[in-house]
């Protein structure tokens, strides 16, 4: 498990087990985790404006680049949402109601990347 960030809440544990929510790259440690289809989550409700900032910074230590920009993702792109993990999996995950069983909050970016 990653070392918690500042400033980033404690992983969240579900009946399924625990999920690791943070990346590192380029000796710069990430809250969230990139899926194989670029979608990225972190756990919990975070700020919006880091939580773009941070992807912003991720993508240019990668390499990724939009129209020549390194700077496109903003707040307004950033969704807060709660998810469950699929029964019998600790790595998918689809959207549910916060009364769902095993639901969790996450801040997002989906689809867009």
């Amino acid at each position: 498990m990653s070392t918690p960030l500042p400033g980033v809440p404690e992983p969240e544990y579900t009946p399924l087990g625990e999920w690791d929510t943070q990346l590192e790259v380029g000796g710069e440690v990430f809250p969230f985790c990139e899926d194989e289809d670029a979608n990225i989550t972190g756990v919990g409700h975070q700020d919006r404006a880091a939580f773009a900032d941070a992807i912003n910074r991720y993508d240019g230590e990668c390499g990724i680049t939009y129209d020549g920009s390194e700077d496109l993702w903003t707040a307004e792109d950033i969704d807060h949402d709660w998810v469950a993990f699929d029964a019998g999996s600790d790595e998918l995950m689809h959207r549910c109601t916060t009364d769902t069983p095993g639901a969790f909050r996450v801040t997002t970016l989906w689809g867009q990347r």
